[in-house]
């Protein structure tokens, strides 16, 4: 039998402690009185707790969904992500977390490692087949800090792409590796990065480019690292507010070098057209055996079902009792009085 708390299980167990000396303390205040109801109610707090711990067992098997397939994100953190020409006025960062959560979906089985670009290159996700991990990475995803931008370009990813693509080959050199780059294409550093993603060729079977963005450009908001959005970024040559636009002629030139297909991503859904030249159809499960937990917290629902029936049949009864007696009090001070 093992446990899958919904909280933390040093959390739950600070809970139901405190919870049972709140129940210990008023038992024994009311002992004389109602020791049953402090003690059915320290039942309900046992049971309440057993559920949230979530027991299960482990020992059913289902057939794995596992690949052949590694899966590499490269996306575009700058501050340009966020502009608001995405399927309207939405932010680009919205169509990007889209695509991500669709590819993740359409390639079950796969590992996913998830790269960010900005001022410099980070690793936000290493790789991973826990597909549940990617998408609460994706979810997260943010722009760069505006104040701390100094510009960027696409082409400051390429040195650890390949780290990162060198590395899983020499670690599994039998499994094929797509790699999906998602970006406006706009370069703002003031000193870019020339090396060209061409040598990457030879170390990936598939993927796609997909750019963000319109020629008519859109404005963006300041990041300042709250959920809450900042004021319109301002040109400092025409004091209105800064417009950024895609530059796709960039986007396709790293789509050629790498051989990959080129999509430009204006709003949502009908994303198989940026897989067309994607070959999914290889990819096949292995047939490994994995375990399949059992959640077996249910059952504790019965007897958790129970107490509260009993507890609100007793609080009902007391409540009539309580009437039922200052009913007759008052009748009785009623026929005193007369």
């Amino acid at each position: 039998m093992r446990v899958l708390p919904i909280v933390p299980l040093w959390a739950l167990a600070i809970i139901t402690v405190g919870a049972l000396a709140v129940c210990l303390r008023a038992w024994h205040a009311a002992v004389r009185r109602r020791p049953l109801a402090w003690a059915r109610r320290a039942m309900l707090v046992v049971v309440l707790a057993a559920m949230a711990a979530r027991p299960g067992v482990a020992d059913a098997e289902a057939p794995g969904a596992a690949t052949d397939l590694d899966v590499f994100f490269v996306v575009d953190r700058t501050a340009s992500m966020i502009a608001e020409d995405y399927d309207g006025q939405s932010p680009r960062l919205e169509g990007v977390k889209a695509d991500l959560a669709a590819i993740v979906a359409g390639l079950p089985g796969s590992q996913f490692s998830l790269l960010g670009y900005d001022n410099d290159v980070q690793t936000l996700l290493p790789l991973t087949s826990d597909a549940t991990a990617a998408v609460d990475s994706v979810e997260i995803l943010h722009p760069e800090v505006t104040q701390y931008s100094t510009g960027s370009s696409l082409r400051l990813a390429v040195s650890q792409l390949e780290g990162a693509l060198r590395a899983a080959e020499d670690r599994e050199p039998g499994r094929r590796r797509f790699v999906f780059l998602l970006s406006d294409g706009e370069a703002t550093a003031l000193a870019q990065s020339d090396r060209s993603f061409e040598p990457l060729g030879d170390l990936i079977d598939g993927g796609a480019v997909l750019g963000y963005g319109t020629r008519r450009g859109g404005a963006m908001r300041e990041w300042i690292g709250l959920d809450e959005p900042g004021a319109y970024i301002q040109d400092p040559e025409t004091g209105r507010d800064a417009v950024s636009r895609i530059d796709e002629e960039a986007l396709q030139a790293v789509a050629a070098e790498l051989e990959l297909a080129y999509e430009h991503r204006v709003e949502p859904g009908r994303f198989r057209a940026a897989l067309r030249n994607v070959d999914v159809g290889q990819t096949q499960a292995t047939g490994d055996i994995v375990p399949v937990r059992e959640d077996r917290g249910w059952v504790l629902a019965l007897p958790f079902l129970a107490l509260v029936l009993w507890e609100v049949a007793a609080v009902t009864h007391g409540v009539a009792r309580s009437t039922t007696v200052a009913g007759l009090g008052e009748r009785t001070r009623h026929e005193r009085a007369t």
